[in-house]
């Protein structure tokens, strides 16, 4: 048993950081290999096996700290315990493979005669991961998913629904998507997520100086390198984009740099050198007092437009009362297909198996 100074120190571990400051980085295969050393240690540290844990970790509820002490023997300082728990049950159970269409019906038969399904219960008779059940569910059959191009109407809906969850035009990062995707209710949130960082906020999001004439984009390839330098790293899949530029959402830090790598000489071994490179080569020392002065004083362009016109807010109570009028009617349509629900499965079923190979 663990005495009371360890679990003292677990304790006093778990307050120390924020994991949301690494939201947006991936877990590389050095802290994969911590967190499966520490569920072998604390193996050894309670007495049971590393087979009868691993298979207890997804199915049961676990004692007071046990995740708590695996984190804290993993020893990795910038990540939360809860997103060590949601690592380990992908490590355990990452490799699904494509969904056959018997797994399927079992998922749409299991999910649609219960107002509550258990995705505990249902996971067990298909032998997956619970989250990997309710993912697909969510992703391709549930709330008849639409794939496919987004539409002129969509994008426009999606960019008021931001903005009246979020009161900000341009939000970066911590974007509520479960309260976004009430609003697109035949998208997933993934697929509101992607839409906004990959093609909205890159089209939308540009800044003026104080006097309102337009940043160049230089300004913020000089600030992306120096805070690069800054963190002393050399390998890019441990930088935390979204904190390496505020200006920018955590997508394109992370897009802007690799289309800069690419273009760095091959001689250049690591991501130091590379950054050294562009450091240098785009005076980035020299010009750190004029871009800083600059950036005190920037607003985005959208948000400028906004403050000019204040007067139309009557215009922009009708824009958001219509996107809600919008959402009320694809809501009603799903009500209305609800009403056959034998036909509609079988279309949702014929299409998640063309997507099988994606699953």
């Amino acid at each position: 048993p663990r005495s009371q100074k360890t679990e003292a120190e677990t304790l006093k571990w778990r307050t120390k950081f924020d994991g949301a400051k690494v939201r947006n980085v991936k877990f590389n295969d050095a802290e994969n290999e911590n967190i499966m050393k520490a569920i072998r240690a604390y193996c050894a540290e309670s007495g049971t096996t590393e087979e009868i844990l691993c298979e207890s970790l997804h199915k049961e509820k676990q004692e007071r700290n046990t995740w708590s002490r695996i984190a804290f023997l993993a020893g990795l300082e910038r990540r939360s315990v809860w997103s060590m728990v949601q690592r380990v049950r992908r490590i355990l159970y990452s490799k699904v493979g494509s969904w056959s269409s018997e797994q399927l019906e079992v998922l749409l038969d299991e999910v649609t005669s219960s107002s509550r399904p258990s995705w505990k219960r249902i996971a067990a008779s298909l032998g997956i991961n619970p989250t990997a059940a309710r993912d697909k569910w969510k992703d391709y059959c549930g709330g008849n998913k639409r794939k496919g191009t987004w539409t002129s109407v969509e994008d426009w809906v999606l960019r008021m629904a931001i903005c009246e969850v979020e009161d900000d035009l341009l939000p970066v990062r911590n974007v509520r998507w479960s309260l976004v995707r009430k609003w697109l209710p035949h998208r997933s949130k993934d697929q509101c997520r992607f839409r906004w960082f990959t093609f909205l906020l890159p089209k939308l999001i540009a800044y003026e100086d104080k006097y309102g004439y337009p940043l160049e984009p230089e300004i913020f390839d000089r600030l992306l390198v120096r805070k690069l330098k800054k963190t002393g790293l050399d390998d890019a899949a441990d930088v935390e984009w979204t904190h390496v530029n505020t200006w920018w959402s955590a997508e394109m830090n992370r897009r802007r740099w690799r289309w800069m790598a690419v273009r760095a000489p091959t001689e250049l071994d690591g991501l130091q050198e590379q950054i050294e490179y562009f450091y240098k080569a785009l005076d980035c020392k020299a010009k750190k007092k004029r871009d800083k002065k600059l950036l005190k004083k920037a607003v985005s362009v959208v948000e400028r437009k906004a403050a000019d016109s204040e007067g139309e807010q009557e215009e922009d109570d009708a824009s958001i009362d219509e996107a809600r009028h919008i959402v009320a009617k694809q809501i009603e349509v799903m009500r209305k297909e609800e009403d056959l629900p034998a036909k509609r499965r079988r279309e949702t079923l014929a299409e998640a198996e063309d997507s099988g190979t994606e699953g």
